[in-house]
C-alpha cells in the first residue's frame, strides 16, 4: 500500500536499491544546500543565498553531457555516448579564440 503521511527525517537516510517515486517531486525549500552525486562528490545541484541555482562538478573533473545508446531510458549500465565536453584550460589568462575550445562535440 502506498504511504500518504509525510515523514521527516534528521540525519541520514540510506536506500539500497532505488526509489521510486509517482506523481511525486523531491523538494529542498532552503538556500545553501546542494543535491550531490558520486563517490567523490564531484557533481551537484547547488542552490547558495542570494544566487540563482546551478549545477557544478568539480575542480578535478571535466563535465560532460552524454546519450544513452540503449533504450530510450537512462540506466548507470548503460553504454553512453559523449555529447558536450567542458574542460578547463587553467593556462588562459585573456580570452582569445583559442579559448572557446571549450566546447568539443564529437563528430557524428
Amino acid at each position: 500500500s502506498l504511504l500518504s503521511n509525510t515523514h521527516q527525517f534528521t540525519g541520514s537516510v540510506s536506500i539500497t536499491g532505488s526509489l521510486t517515486m509517482v506523481n511525486s517531486n523531491i523538494t529542498i525549500p532552503y538556500d545553501n544546500t546542494a543535491f550531490i552525486i558520486g563517490n567523490n562528490n564531484d557533481i551537484g545541484i547547488v542552490k547558495k543565498l542570494g544566487g540563482p541555482g546551478f549545477v557544478a562538478f568539480g575542480n578535478a573533473s571535466d563535465f560532460v553531457i552524454s546519450q544513452t545508446s540503449g533504450s530510450g531510458n537512462v540506466f548507470p549500465s548503460n553504454t553512453f555516448i559523449q555529447k558536450l565536453l567542458i574542460f578547463e584550460i587553467v593556462s588562459a589568462t585573456w580570452l582569445t579564440t583559442a579559448d572557446f575550445l571549450l566546447l568539443s562535440v564529437p563528430a557524428s
